[in-house]
This record gives structure tokens, C-alpha cells and sequence, in this order.
């Protein structure tokens, strides 16, 4: 970008340009207070491309008088664009192109600074807004969500929120814990560090919702954090997050029964700037519910909302009787107490019943009513963990915290859960039968993430808590997590000897473990090579989960994942496929679409396959595991698995006699293989031999030469079928 072109600070939900060749210094001064993200034009040119170069960001396009009629010809219908301001010294001259309204973006003609800057300071709260709730339908950006195909993310994300307000969050040791996450977000930005020092000192709990609605640190990071699901961000800001809900709910609950003795409706409306593409999803969802991730804000007054709707007016509809659809009027708490606004809890349900274009407003009218009842989202397994959660929160010791932990684990998140249980370690003060419980789940979270010994020393320091107490329950789970933790560092034979002496000392009427501990036996035995005892264990633990706890999901997914691992190894393809199927099932049942427990359905699919010769199906299966592991942006990519997937790639292709793809695929794996596990001389040399046999068939002796040189004949042994 020009250097002519000024970038202040940085925002990632809205830029403003100001597109001017004559800059005056007072502007200049004003915008470096005004807004973390600025960009000022000083030619057609910078500003085309500026706007090229905004990616994911809503813009408020400023620009000079002489400019503005070509401007909005030019760019008006950019989806970019929410809004156009035009300042000009002489604004009459252009009052014409606001009063014929054929620009609905723009907003106003100022000539002072200090009336544009007020009425921009308005607009970005609300815009702000905005985005924080209709960024429709971008599975990274999640704000609202067609619950037909979203309905299990959206129910993890209600366990997530139901978790962490049943947490003890009001306590001194989370506010600070809030306020230092959020000095280190904002380490740069003067005016946010500021307004977190004023948060400090003045803040509390009752006035949550007068910090949620100005436009300050609080309300932009929460709001960025519930847009993107931030668990980590979510869990360190719960302090503030529990007490704008329990304002909510308060207000709600003092005023149920009189909405619902003196109204039968009420109608709350919401106007936004949306793109055409995000217009027609919504038309093809009439009839179809979503939720919005957020606390969505809407007003009593349907002229404001169209003070804030470029194009789409949101209509709600709402029955009063309706107890838990939680909203408040919180518009004498609000700071724009003229906007009527009524503020909608988190995770708030509801139906598109009508699209239509109103000619008279040129605006299109979303119509939605508010649910409480979706037959998409009802499911035995997150039922089951709701009610486990209930339970927890009345024993009244850490079971809550370690449950947002365990939270982190079924997620997928091990590193999070790992910072978590540590912290939870070092700074609450545990008794053993807590310490113990902290201890064992850290091992887990440890063990996941394929830290073995940290794992195996945190499970035997909670197994000498067992054995002080002499508590058999506890011994033999202790017993069976050690066991598991030294399969998964392949001393199978050790695993096997903790996993056989938990299952002598394990109370008999702990008909769960006993079934648990008969799965890990077998997935020891395959590993061995074992398949009989394998298939024996693994058919006595489904066979309990099926008669007993058939609603647990999680575990009887992993027993058919097993299963179909068994079968794969006994070359009994069909079974074994069956089982993968049945497998992927319940996974979409249970798991978000990112969980990692996916990728291991995905491969032992895409062996099978290739074993019954279908490459294009193999091919498709590991697609879809290498977009797996592009997509895990917030955990750490397993290099083993990466290797696999290439090196499965290539031998597909290599068997379609696609041997240029095939060498794309394989060179990539060789090149993970040498740079991250160069004393695995064996698979280097065959990856070698077979980027060389490629070449051969492609007559390229030259390079096929070069390949099998470095193929060592001494380590180098020809296998037939992948891993």
C-alpha cells in the first residue's frame, strides 16, 4: 500500500476510509482518537485499493464532496461498504443525493466535524452490533446458525454457556483474571487500556449491562469472543459474561408476569446492512430455525431499527407466555436510552416464517418468531450431559470447575484443557478427594495430547491419593488410566497388566467402568495383533453399553471405531466398514464438525477402501482428513497423521496411474517425513523408491534415477498396502 495511505492501529470487525486529497491537520488528530482502525485516501487509485485489501471487515467509506458522486456510482453495491458519510465544507450542493434516496447507504452530509464524528460514534456501536449477530452462515464467524445442519455445535455451545454460569464466577480471583486477559489483548491501544483501568475501579455487577452497551473494551471483546466461540476468551471474561445474563434474567423475571397477564405478543424489530448472497440464504431458510450466538440486541421501536437498516429489517415476534426465551427492556439502562432496546439472552431461538421485498422502504422484511421448543435439537446424549452438569453443581465442591475442563476435552481443545486442570492445580487450595479428581483429568489431558509421561506421573500421583484412602473405585479407575496411558506409548504388555488388575479389584456393580476397561483391553490386543481377544473384549463392553447405558453415545462410539479397526485387521472389509459407518453416525450426532475424533473415522474409511481397490472413494476420505487438519487452527497439527494422509494420497493415484498427482502427494509426505522424523530411515527410503518408480512410468529417467538412488536398498522393504 502507498505510503501516502495511513493505517492507525488495528480492529478486525471495522475500518473506516476517509478519501479526501486535501487532509487537514485537525482531522488528522481528531481520527487518531476516534477509531482503532483508520485508513485515509488521498486518491482514487489508494482507495480502490485499500477496499481490495479489507478482508472480512465492514467499512464506513468517508469521502470529500468533489469525490462523492463518483464514489457511490462506483461503489455502493460493494458488500464491503456498510455505509457512505460525504463531508463537504458547502454540503448543499449535494443534498440532492440524499434526498432522492437512490444511495440507501448513505447516512448523512456533514460540513462540521464535530456532528459527523458524534453521529459516526453512534454508527459504530450499532454497526458493531450488527456484527456481532448476523455475520450469517460462516462456520468460522458463527453469529447465527441454521440449526437444520448446526444443531450439535449449537448444543455444545449450550452446554459451554450453561457450564460456565452455573460456575462460581463472581469472585475476586475471576475478575482480575478477566481484566489482566483483557490488558494483554489491548497491550497497544491507549484509549481501551484506559477504559479497562475505569472497569477496575468503578465496576459492578449490577451496572454490567450500562458497560455491554457503550462501545468500549468490554462490549467489543465479549462480543468478538461469543462470535467466534472462543472457549478460552469465553472462560476468561465469564465474570462479565454471568452478570449481563443475570441482569437480564432478573429483569425478565420481575416483569414475566405482568407481560403475560396485559400482553399476548410483542414485537421487537432489528435493522442491518446485509449482502445480497446473505439475503438469499435467508430466503432459503424460511421456515427453518436458527439461533444467534450473542446477546441480541433489538428495539421496541420499529423507526429506529430503520434508522440502522440499509436494507433488511428484522421483525421478532414473541409470545409472552414463552418462560424461557429470556429478553429485558433494558433501555433505562442502556447508554442510548432513545434506542428502546430490549436485549435478547445467549443462544436465543427462533423461526424465519417470512422474506419479502417492501417496495415502500425499499427494505427486505425478515420475519422471525422466538421458540422454545426444536425437535432438531433434542438428543438423549446432550440431555444426559445437562443433567449431569445439574447434579454437579449441587454437591457443591470442584465438580463444576473440573466440568468446564472436561468441557475442553470432549471439545477437542487438549492444550486448553491441559492450561486449565494446571491452573486449577496451582491456585485452588484441593482437598485429596478434589486434588485427586483434578489430577486424573489432567492425565487425561495429557495423555490426549500425546505427553505420555507427564500423563502417566499425574495418574499414578492421584493412584498414591487411592491407595491412602484405600477407596477400591477409585484404585481401579486409576489402575485402568494408567493402563490406557502405556498402550498409547505402545508397552502393551504393561498396559495390559494395569488394565487386568483394575479389572480384579473393580467393584462388580460398576457395571460402566468394567465395560470401559473391557474396550481398552481390546484396542491393547489389536495393537498387538491379538484380533481374537481384541474382537472378544471389545463385543463384551458393547454388549453392556447396548443393554444398560445405550444413550452414551461417546463411549459406544468408540467401541464400534474399535471394532471396525479389528475387522479392518482381519481383512473383513465389509464389517469393518459397517462399524466405521456406524462410527461417523453417532459422531455427528455427539461431535462439533472440527472435533478430532473425526479423522480417525475418516482414515480407517479411507483404508478400507483402498483395500477394496475404490481409489476415488479413498481419495475423497482422505481429502477430507487433510482438510481436517488444515482446519485446526487452534490446535497443534499431528505431523504423524499429516505424513499418513499424503503418503495415502500418493498411492492412490499411483494405483489410478496418476503419477503426477501421485508425486505432488508423496513428495510432501517425504518431505514431513525428513524434516520432522528423519530417523525413520525405513519409510524415507520407500517414500524414495516410490517418488522414483513414478518417474520411471512418466520416462523420467533422469530424476526416477536420482529417487532411487537414495533409496537404500538395505532399508527399504516393499509393502503392498498402507498403514
Amino acid at each position: 500500500m502507498s505510503e501516502n495511505v495511513l493505517i492507525l492501529n488495528k480492529d478486525k470487525d471495522l475500518t473506516i476510509i476517509w478519501f479526501d486529497d486535501h487532509l487537514d491537520s485537525e482531522m488528522k488528530q481528531r481520527l487518531e482518537q476516534f477509531h482503532e482502525h483508520v485508513i485515509l485516501c488521498f486518491s482514487n487509485d489508494q482507495l480502490m485499493t485499500s477496499i481490495i485489501k479489507i478482508q472480512k471487515h465492514k467499512i464506513i467509506l468517508i469521502v470529500s464532496g468533489q469525490y462523492s458522486y463518483q464514489t457511490l456510482q462506483l461503489l455502493h453495491d460493494n458488500d464491503k461498504i456498510d455505509s457512505f458519510y460525504i463531508f463537504c465544507f458547502n454540503n448543499q450542493i449535494y443534498q440532492d443525493l440524499f434526498r432522492d434516496k437512490k444511495y440507501s447507504k448513505l447516512k448523512g452530509i456533514y460540513n462540521e466535524y464535530d456532528q459527523l464524528f458524534n453521529k459516526l460514534e453512534n454508527e459504530i456501536c450499532s454497526l458493531l452490533k450488527h456484527l456481532s449477530i448476523f455475520s450469517l452462515f460462516d462456520k468460522k464467524n458463527k453469529s447465527i446458525r441454521n440449526l437444520e445442519h448446526e444443531s450439535i455445535d449449537f448444543l455444545w455451545y449450550q452446554l459451554l454457556r450453561d457450564t460456565l454460569m452455573n460456575m462460581n464466577t463472581h469472585t475476586d480471583e475471576a475478575k482480575q483474571e478477566m481484566i489482566d486477559y483483557c490488558r494483554l489483548y489491548y497491550h497497544n491501544d491507549i484509549i481501551r487500556l484506559k477504559q479497562i483501568d475505569e472497569f477496575e475501579k468503578t465496576y459492578h455487577s449490577s451496572n454490567a449491562i450500562q458497560w455491554y452497551t457503550k462501545d468500549c473494551f468490554a462490549y467489543r471483546f465479549v462480543n468478538k469472543a461469543l462470535r467466534i466461540e472462543n472457549v478460552e476468551a469465553l472462560y476468561k471474561l465469564r465474570y462479565f459474561i454471568a452478570d449481563i445474563y443475570k441482569n437480564i434474567k432478573e429483569i425478565f423475571d420481575e416483569n414475566f408476569e405482568i407481560y403475560s397477564e396485559y400482553f399476548e405478543t410483542f414485537h421487537f424489530y432489528r435493522g442491518l446492512t446485509l449482502s445480497e448472497n446473505d439475503i438469499l440464504q435467508i430466503q432459503n431458510c424460511i421456515g427453518k430455525y436458527v439461533s444467534t450466538n450473542g446477546f441480541l440486541s433489538t428495539s421496541r421501536n420499529k423507526n429506529v431499527a430503520e434508522l440502522f437498516a440499509a436494507n433488511v429489517l428484522f421483525h421478532i415476534q414473541i409470545d409472552t407466555s414463552l418462560n424461557n426465551i429470556i429478553y429485558a427492556d433494558i433501555s433505562f439502562l442502556s447508554a442510548m436510552t432513545d434506542e428502546e432496546e430490549v436485549l435478547f439472552d445467549l443462544g436465543a431461538l427462533f423461526q424465519i416464517i417470512n422474506v419479502e421485498y417492501d417496495n415502500g422502504t425499499a427494505k427486505w422484511i425478515v420475519s422471525m418468531v422466538a421458540v422454545n421448543d426444536v425437535e432438531c435439537l433434542k438428543n438423549d446424549y446432550f440431555e444426559r450431559q445437562r443433567k449431569n452438569m445439574l447434579q454437579t453443581i449441587s454437591y457443591g465442591s470442584i465438580e463444576i470447575d473440573v466440568n468446564f475442563g472436561c468441557f475442553l476435552l470432549e471439545m477437542g481443545y487438549y492444550k486448553k484443557a491441559i492450561v486449565y486442570f494446571e491452573n486449577l492445580s496451582d491456585h485452588l487450595i484441593l482437598n485429596d478427594n478434589d486434588k485427586h479428581h483434578v489430577l486424573s483429568n489432567l492425565s487425561q489431558a495429557y495423555n490426549s495430547n500425546k505427553q505420555y509421561d507427564l500423563a502417566l506421573k499425574c495418574q499414578i500421583e492421584a493412584l498414591n491419593i487411592s491407595n491412602n484412602s484405600n477407596d477400591l473405585n477409585f484404585i481401579s479407575k486409576d489402575l485402568y488410566k494408567i493402563g490406557m496411558i502405556y498402550t498409547s506409548q505402545k508397552k502393551y504388555e504393561l498396559g495390559l497388566d494395569y488394565l487386568k488388575k483394575s479389572l480384579e479389584v473393580v467393584d462388580k456393580t460398576l457395571i460402566r467402568l468394567i465395560a470401559e476397561i473391557h474396550r481398552s483391553i481390546a484396542k491393547t490386543y489389536c495393537k498387538q495383533g491379538k484380533y481374537f481377544y481384541a474382537f472378544e473384549h471389545a463385543q463384551q463392553s458393547l454388549e453392556i453399553f447396548n443393554n444398560y447405558f445405550s444413550s452414551d453415545l461417546f463411549q459406544i462410539c468408540d467401541i464400534h471405531l474399535e471394532m471396525g479397526y479389528i475387522y479392518y485387521s482381519i481383512k473383513d472389509y465389509s464389517m469393518a466398514l459397517e462399524h466405521a459407518n456406524k462410527t461417523f453416525l453417532i459422531q455427528k450426532q455427539i461431535f462439533t464438525e472440527y472435533n478430532p475424533r473425526f479423522i480417525c473415522t475418516y482414515r480407517l474409511i479411507g483404508n478400507i477402501y483402498f483395500s477394496t481397490n475404490q481409489y476415488d472413494l479413498c481419495i475423497e476420505y482422505n481429502m477430507k482428513s487433510l482438510l481436517f487438519e488444515q482446519e485446526q487452527e487452534i490446535k497443534t497439527t499431528d505431523y504423524t497423521i499429516l505424513v499418513d494422509i499424503y503418503k495415502n494420497l500418493g498411492y492412490c493415484y499411483m494405483r489410478k496411474t496418476e503419477y503426477e498427482q501421485s508425486i505432488q502427494y508423496l513428495l510432501k509426505s517425504l518431505e514431513i517425513k525428513e524434516k520432522y522424523f528423519p530417523n525413520d530411515q525405513l519409510e524415507v527410503a520407500r517414500l524414495n523408491n516410490d517418488i522414483g518408480f513414478c518417474y520411471l512410468k512418466m520416462n523420467r529417467n533422469d530424476l526416477s534415477l536420482n529417487y532411487y538412488n537414495k533409496a537404500s536398498v538395505e532399508t527399504y522393504e516393499k509393502e503392498d498396502s498402507i498403514d
